[in-house]
């Protein structure tokens, strides 16, 4: 029998792991989703905790409307790092924004 977890998940959903932020394209090489589900980490970049600001599953489009909305918000108002301490020297924007997954963009 389903769980309600799973019952709530889409027909033909693959659970992924993922390591980039899905809004900002940040990633330190851990993962910050696992097996389809976010681990609520907070990217130091844009902000975005993964599993709440981001929720959704490829292909959704609520969720990739969501999660476009905020890169919108977020890239309008400077682009401003969440923890400004854990900006890498160089860093570039639209280099970054380059490593969003390409279905989140």
């Amino acid at each position: 029998m389903a769980t309600a977890e799973e019952k709530a998940l889409p027909e033909g959903f693959v659970p992924v792991n993922e390591e980039h932020c899905r809004v900002c394209g940040w990633t330190d090489g851990g993962l910050i989703w696992v097996d389809g589900y976010g681990t609520h980490d907070v990217c130091p970049c844009c902000g975005c905790e993964a599993g709440l600001t981001d929720m959704g599953w490829p292909g959704d489009g609520r969720a990739l409307e969501s999660v476009r909305s905020y890169r919108g918000y977020w890239v309008g108002h400077g682009a401003v790092w969440d923890r400004p301490y854990r900006r890498p020297r160089g860093w570039d924007l639209v280099e970054q924004l380059a490593s969003i997954p390409p279905h989140w963009r």
